[in-house]
């Protein structure tokens, strides 16, 4: 065991440590979902009638957090019945996010796929220039465009395409990614094949419903002008939020240790700013990549709580950063990995 290294017995203490966060609360679940539900597209259609930059923001807002429960879908929703499919009724199908794109997020998580080839949402960022910094805006603005080809238009050629066409959409043009380069590995062909059919058709219907209540002037045409402006919106914050979700700085692309892991791995402590790009609690990141089962709506109280009972050189402690701007200052320092390894050499021996 290096100096550094966390040992599974103090995996073991931690989780026992949050072992009351682990808890799924159905009622607060669904309650948070329908606040979402409420405040987001009912709101954006009553801001098409009756325009107001206030509840334009506060409705591109819960569509955003609304929509990132997707995340939420990919590890909890075994455990609440019917949760996947009021997402995708709600958010996934609707905004052309339905929730097989992130069905590869556990990837993600795996100490032996993190930072690799084989995670979608990762890839190693040698400095944060002003080309990746600035990235984002471009990307934000041509992103609605791709998402109505890929889910208005490819669609309706799908049931045409060969099987190994289909394949080859699915593996490299239907997964939620950080890299493009990122190919999606399927273990049931047929079965994959027919919910990517099923979901693409769904989000056809939705985009036919609004192109028809545009055509017969039940909605006005600046509808289509406000949902670019909040896709963009949205999609523009998401990215930030990925960006400095993690350092990536795994530039071999091997597996990492749970020590690299961690300190690859952010937390930014709570505030306005914080709450609005990092929604559903994603700023205690590390904290969910060590137990990625904890409930988004338990991680604020977990993360005070952990802190609370190690002590202060604990490598989870001494890696939490006042805002983003901290993490940008701290990416953009030229000694990065140095400062890494210094926090990694630093935590004592459990």
């Amino acid at each position: 065991m290096n100096q550094g290294a966390i040992s599974e017995n103090e995996i073991t203490q931690m989780r026992e440590i949050l072992k009351e966060h682990h808890k799924v609360n159905k009622f607060k679940f669904w309650a948070d979902f329908s606040l979402n539900s409420i405040l987001s597209w009912p709101l954006f259609f009553y801001t098409v009638f009756y325009p107001n930059i206030y509840t334009f923001l506060i409705s591109t807002f819960f569509l955003y957090k609304g929509t990132m429960l997707i995340h939420e879908v990919s590890h909890l929703a075994k455990k609440i019945p019917g949760y996947r499919f009021a997402y995708n009724l709600v958010f996934g199908w609707p905004g052309s996010y339905p929730a097989y794109i992130y069905d590869t997020h556990l990837f993600h998580h795996g100490k032996r796929t993190y930072g690799t080839k084989r995670d979608p949402e990762y890839k190693y960022i040698s400095s944060y220039n002003f080309l990746v910094i600035c990235r984002p805006f471009v990307a934000s603005l041509i992103l609605p465009l791709i998402s109505w080809i890929r889910f208005g238009l490819i669609p309706f050629f799908e049931l045409f395409f060969t099987k190994k066409m289909k394949i080859k959409l699915l593996k490299t043009f239907s997964t939620l990614v950080f890299s493009i380069d990122y190919v999606r590995p399927i273990r049931n062909e047929e079965k994959a094949i027919r919910e990517m059919l099923f979901n693409d058709l769904v989000c056809v219907l939705y985009k036919l419903v609004f192109i028809g209540l545009l055509y017969l002037g039940v909605l006005p045409m600046r509808a289509l002008f406000y949902l670019y402006c909040a896709i963009v919106l949205s999609s523009l914050v998401n990215m930030y939020r990925a960006l400095f979700n993690h350092l990536y700085a795994n530039e071999s692309q091997e597996s990492l240790s749970w020590e690299d892991h961690l300190v690859d791995t952010v937390t930014i402590r709570p505030s306005l700013l914080t709450s609005i790009i990092f929604v559903n609690g994603l700023n205690f990141h590390s904290l969910h990549h060590l137990f990625p089962d904890i409930p988004y709506l338990n991680l604020k109280s977990a993360h005070v709580t952990l802190t609370e009972k190690l002590s202060e050189d604990h490598i989870y402690n001494k890696n939490v950063f006042d805002s983003v701007f901290s993490v940008l200052k701290f990416n953009m320092s030229k000694d990065r990995k140095n400062k890494m390894t210094k926090i990694i050499e630093t935590h004592p021996v459990s």
